[in-house]
């Protein structure tokens, strides 16, 4: 069984630094959605697990549809990485 502790990190906008635990990581994808919703700055997912591997983001294309159903418009010039529409 895995284990993994995330960490969510964001700043918000006087500055002041917050983190919050999570054991599950579409919960922390979650928390940092809201976070970004709520114009808090720098907001990043961290952990130490050893099961996650490769780039965050998309994964696959399949007949031009990201795995959550979005179009997939390409990739940007920068790093190669994978875009899909309403991405920021």
């Amino acid at each position: 069984m895995d284990n993994t502790e995330f960490m969510v990190y964001w700043i918000d906008i006087p500055g002041g630094m917050h983190a919050t635990p999570t054991g599950n990581m579409n919960e922390a994808l979650k928390i940092a959605n809201r976070m970004r919703d709520a114009n808090m700055r720098f907001v990043t997912i961290a952990s130490e697990s050893v099961a996650n591997v490769g780039k965050l983001g998309v994964d696959s294309v399949i007949d031009g549809k990201c795995p959550d159903g979005g179009d997939f418009l390409g990739r940007t010039s920068r790093h190669g990485m994978a875009m899909k529409r309403g991405a920021v």
